[in-house]
């Protein structure tokens, strides 16, 4: 059962190393195949989770000013600071808006 939890662990850490990298892929070079069509789906939900998670750590890192005191308790009991509050909250807003200029710009160029 160990091993098979493991296996489990390296394909979802595996999914979303590579899911960012075939997105670009499938983006800077206007790959339209059908594998990509239905593929896209996962691979979109992959680089945006990789997305956030990257995001959420650098402005986590960039608000280390902030004291750990400043914070509250959430609706289970769970003390929750507010520089994990607002570094989630920042790294989901600027993967929406990343994934959104992306698929402009792709728009854009397939205009012209």
């Amino acid at each position: 059962m160990k091993t098979f939890m493991w296996l489990v662990g390296a394909v979802i850490i595996a999914w979303l190393v590579l899911s960012p990298l075939v997105w670009g892929y499938w983006y800077t070079k206007d790959v339209e195949t059908q594998r990509s069509r239905g593929w896209g789906c996962l691979v979109g939900l992959g680089a945006f989770i990789s997305c956030v998670y990257v995001l959420t750590e650098g402005i986590h890192a960039g608000l280390s000013f902030m004291p750990d005191s400043w914070g509250g308790y959430d609706e289970d009991g769970e003390y929750v600071t507010m520089r994990r509050s607002i570094s989630f909250t920042g790294g989901l807003l600027g993967s929406l808006a990343l994934m959104d200029l992306m698929g402009r710009a792709k728009r854009n160029r397939l205009q012209r």
